[in-house]
């Protein structure tokens, strides 16, 4: 798919993403880690440019960075090396990309879309780099996991966005502050922080926070890391609130609720997510010179699948043949024949076909992205 927005590139953008290694457990998507969020950081130096079509002039778009959760982007050599049950790099996982890579659908996800948008290029593992190419790299780096330290822990190692962050510093703190303030850090976090923690059994949160007081919990972590993005350098932040877990079909499928949705989990959800504005308006305040923009994803995503978005077939029906009890996709088995046609692709993530207007609204559209959408926030 083109996009007609970009018509040549010139530039080498850093592209770094901070994301959780974990698809099903993660909270990003699903996160209880102090890790479990995507920043895109889209960096890019003086010389660097791109000419846009119908733009008045060529300009400098800054470096991306992701800390990201499944949906943001996967990587296939970072789940080769980290020790986890929750891996996607095989078959159908990518049919529609380049093959399997990690990400937790067919093709592109959100970030993905929007770094192509800019004209960036999709930034490689950390986990998979030597630590010459760390130090080197000119295109950015996926580093992953998510928001509390504990998320995911279940199922394998996973990196806490703590130490994501921790990474980062590592291998790129020779950045100058003018290059890291032209950077935009995309970060999508919560999910797993929900999905493999408040609600499973494996852990205790539920018995220890009320509803309210674990969203708080959430909130107070991610103040503090959001802040301390901002202490290594980071002025543009694109915050996209948890996603509604409730539609998705493996929370549907166990407490089979009336509608397509379960009022019970997005309630849960939007304790964190009603409360979130608030936090990026202090964080703003507090931090001269930074712009926080909201991604109101979780209602533009309610709202299509109130509608049935035109031409999409099914909501509440995986894509690919899935596990049993389980939410991920069967391996080398055969998944529908039009993924377009489809909401969601494994009984957690969504397809492409979701990703890629959401991704384009937020970039240049009115509405899903406040104050200022992603294309706005690059000359911000």
């Amino acid at each position: 798919m083109e996009f007609d927005s970009i018509d040549e590139v010139y530039f080498q953008y850093k592209v770094f993403v901070f994301r959780s290694g974990f698809g099903v457990t993660k909270m990003g998507r699903k996160f209880t880690h102090e890790g479990d969020l995507k920043t895109v950081i889209f960096a890019c130096s003086k010389e660097e440019k791109y000419r846009k079509r119908n733009s008045e002039s060529n300009k400098c778009i800054s470096s991306r960075r992701k800390v990201s959760l499944s949906c943001i982007s996967s990587r296939f050599r970072q789940q080769q090396v980290l020790q986890t049950q929750a891996k996607v790099n095989y078959a159908p996982y990518g049919i529609d990309f380049s093959g399997p890579t990690g990400r937790f659908t067919n093709g592109r996800t959100f970030a993905d879309i929007i770094a192509q948008l800019l004209g960036l290029p999709f930034a490689p593992p950390y986990m998979g780099l030597s630590a010459e190419q760390r130090s080197t790299i000119t295109t950015g780096i996926n580093y992953a996991s998510g928001i509390l330290n504990e998320t995911g822990t279940a199922l394998g190692r996973c990196i806490s966005l703590k130490e994501q962050i921790d990474q980062f510093e590592e291998t790129h703190g020779h950045l100058s502050a003018d290059h890291l303030s032209k950077a935009i850090f995309l970060v999508s976090i919560g999910s797993n922080d929900y999905l493999n923690n408040y609600l499973s059994p494996l852990y205790g949160s539920s018995k220890i926070y009320t509803p309210h007081q674990f969203a708080d919990h959430l909130l107070s972590a991610y103040n503090a890391q959001l802040t301390r993005l901002y202490v290594l350098g980071g002025r543009k932040f694109v915050v996209t609130e948890i996603g509604a877990l409730g539609c998705m079909p493996v929370i549907v499928n166990i407490l089979k609720p009336i509608d397509l949705c379960s009022d019970l989990v997005n309630g849960l959800v939007s304790l964190f997510n009603v409360k979130l504005p608030s936090l990026l308006n202090q964080l703003q305040y507090s931090n001269p010179g930074s712009v926080f923009v909201h991604n109101k994803s979780a209602k533009e995503f309610q709202t299509g699948l109130g509608f049935l978005w035109p031409g999409f077939r099914t909501a509440s029906m995986p894509c690919c043949e899935v596990t049993a009890p389980g939410s991920l996709c069967l391996a080398n088995t055969q998944p529908c024949g039009d993924r377009r046609l489809n909401v969601f692709w494994d009984s957690i993530h969504p397809t492409e076909a979701v990703f890629y207007p959401m991704a384009v609204s937020c970039f240049n559209s009115t509405g899903q992205c406040t104050p200022v959408n992603v294309q706005q926030l690059t000359s911000a």
